[in-house]
């Protein structure tokens, strides 16, 4: 007699795709190993020379109660929520206005938003760096008008840390609410200005709760469905108390609508989203190598052209690329489709655990790999390489599939 299928606690089946497989493995071997064999060598005493010995200790984590470290802690918590702060004052309208697009156009600007990626982010980052030096373009343009009387000092300080952070994570910030806004059914606040809500207040009672999973994404994961009833409930009962007031009987016909300072603000922050890569194309072209704007030149190109090293690299780094992205979006969409069709007990663990590289520092991971493929006797090249750049984008392709 053949044994009956295993039933979880739901009374669902327990199945899991072929496709979830490959997930599975590669999130076991190369997420969850070096992570846990890293925590295990946080334990252990350093040795004299070099490594760890096999004896056990809390020093490691003791030190981290030093008033050097405490203050480290505090500055980069201050600086989290404030970069938290800045993204989502920036990201919530801009996913917001970008939702009341037609579908065309909402695809090109979600497409602009994240082409930058496509470009390495040291790059990126290096634009800003010409664009606020002492005799970069910000500076040269206010001394020019006469703004200023010397140079302002725009670089290496707080402002600059937050703006190339703010920079740096605001595209994650935007897909993340736009996902929730994208989705956002329309006629539950056309329900409640019909119940005579202003738009601000149907704004703050109805469209900010129903899109908080977009800004938490994690934290509220499985939780669109309480947090939309309970925005509606919510709204219903105020409304019904304070009764119609105000209804505008064409409202919804404009709802859906960007005014032109809606545009003009889309357009604002791909315009900065785009500015440092434009400024590094052209300085690309400065016959100065110190920053200043001397001419125009091809000198650079023509070294580019004439020097092997670098030919060699820009032809493993493509290799590099085409290879990560492969196999990435091979194990991340098999993935997610496979997740989508599977029941099984360990099943968000999975899921959980296969996100940790998208929210861990890249310093991180690259140190616990460094360990990991140590103790291995894996020799370091091209094949960890893809390796690590395959476990860093895993994440972003199963949530777009998924």
């Amino acid at each position: 007699m053949k044994n009956k299928p295993a039933a979880a606690k739901d009374g669902k089946k327990r199945v899991i795709a072929p496709t979830v497989w490959p997930l599975y493995i590669w999130t076991v071997l190369f997420v969850a190993l070096p992570l846990v064999y890293v925590i295990v060598l946080s334990f252990l005493k350093k040795d004299d020379v070099w490594g760890v010995t096999n004896e056990f200790t809390l020093n490691n984590y003791l030190s981290l109660l030093d008033p050097v470290y405490l203050k480290v802690f505090g500055q980069s918590f201050l600086v989290a929520i404030s970069t938290t702060a800045l993204t989502l004052l920036i990201g919530y309208p801009f996913a917001y206005f970008t939702a009341k697009f037609s579908p065309a156009v909402r695809s090109f600007i979600i497409l602009l938003l994240m082409a930058p990626f496509w470009v390495n982010s040291l790059l990126r980052l290096n634009g800003w760096i010409i664009l606020l030096k002492a005799n970069g373009p910000v500076n040269e343009l206010l001394l020019g008008l006469g703004l200023i009387d010397e140079p302002l000092k725009l670089l290496y300080n707080n402002g600059a840390m937050m703006l190339g952070m703010v920079y740096a994570l605001l595209p994650f910030m935007i897909t993340s609410i736009y996902n929730s806004v994208e989705k956002l059914d329309w006629s539950v606040i056309e329900a409640a200005r019909d119940l005579g809500a202003s738009p601000a207040k149907a704004f703050l009672t109805v469209t900010v709760p129903l899109t908080v999973p977009g800004i938490g994404a994690q934290l509220a994961h499985g939780r669109d469905a309480v947090d939309r009833d309970a925005a509606v409930y919510v709204c219903v009962h105020r409304h019904l108390q304070e009764g119609n007031r105000g209804k505008d009987p064409g409202w919804h016909q404009m709802m859906k609508k960007n005014t032109w300072r809606s545009k003009l603000f889309v357009a604002l922050v791909l315009l900065l989203n785009y500015l440092p890569i434009f400024i590094v194309v052209l300085y690309s072209f400065n016959a100065s190598k110190y920053g200043n704007w001397a001419g125009f030149s091809l000198q650079w190109y023509e070294k580019l052209m004439g020097n092997a090293q670098i030919l060699r690299s820009l032809k493993n780094s493509l290799f590099l690329a085409f290879s990560s992205c492969a196999l990435s979006i091979l194990i991340g969409t098999a993935g997610a489709v496979g997740m989508a069709r599977s029941h099984f007990r360990t099943q968000n663990l999975l899921e959980n655990v296969s996100m940790i590289p998208m929210m861990l520092p890249e310093i991180i991971l690259g140190m616990a790999y460094l360990a990991f493929f140590s103790i291995c006797k894996v020799s370091f090249g091209m094949v960890t390489l893809i390796i690590a750049h395959v476990t860093f984008c895993i994440p972003y392709i199963f949530i777009n599939v998924q």
